[in-house]
């Protein structure tokens, strides 16, 4: 296993990360956009991550959308939380809670009490903790109450609570 640094136009990687058969070069061309990081970039990383069939590639693309930390980024990402797999829906979550603002909180809050899915929650708690909005813990306190498989709802609470930081 090698990773070689490629430098190309921006123009190629758009071109690869929409045309490419191949997943890996479609992840490359993902995060090669993101070092270019302009509002355009986000936006055309957004309309990717709604066409994607692969949720790898999803997942990445999210990955990226969280590095740009545009609002851009940020809307396209949002739109990115109907995305149908769970797996790049979870990514997706982690990649929000790189924006620290008001309406993550909004956005995420009824993803806590997703039921499709354990581990888009956990996310979402960990995400909201990280706003160090004063309603969370109010929110990441009820996911106590929930089992869950290997106590994720109750992990995500905690680390929610954890990335609130106060006494």
């Amino acid at each position: 296993m090698k990773k070689a640094e490629v430098s190309k136009p921006k123009e190629m990687w758009i071109y690869q990360l929409q045309h490419d058969s191949n997943p890996i070069g479609r992840i490359f061309a993902a995060q090669a956009l993101a070092n270019f990081g302009s509002n355009e970039d986000a936006k055309i990383l957004g309309r990717q991550l709604l066409k994607e069939k692969v949720w790898g590639v999803q997942a990445e693309i999210a990955s990226a959308l969280g590095i740009i930390r545009s609002e851009a980024a940020f809307e396209a990402l949002a739109a990115g939380l109907k995305i149908k797999h769970k797996r790049a829906r979870r990514a997706v979550v982690r990649a929000i809670g790189e924006f620290q603002n008001k309406k993550v909180f909004d956005i995420l809050k009824p993803l806590l009490f997703d039921k499709s899915s354990y581990l888009v929650p956990m996310e979402a708690g960990r995400a909201i903790g990280k706003t160090k909005d004063s309603r969370a813990l109010p929110e990441l306190k009820k996911l106590f109450r929930f089992d869950s498989w290997r106590d994720a709802l109750r992990t995500g609470a905690i680390l929610g609570i954890a990335n609130l930081k106060t006494p």
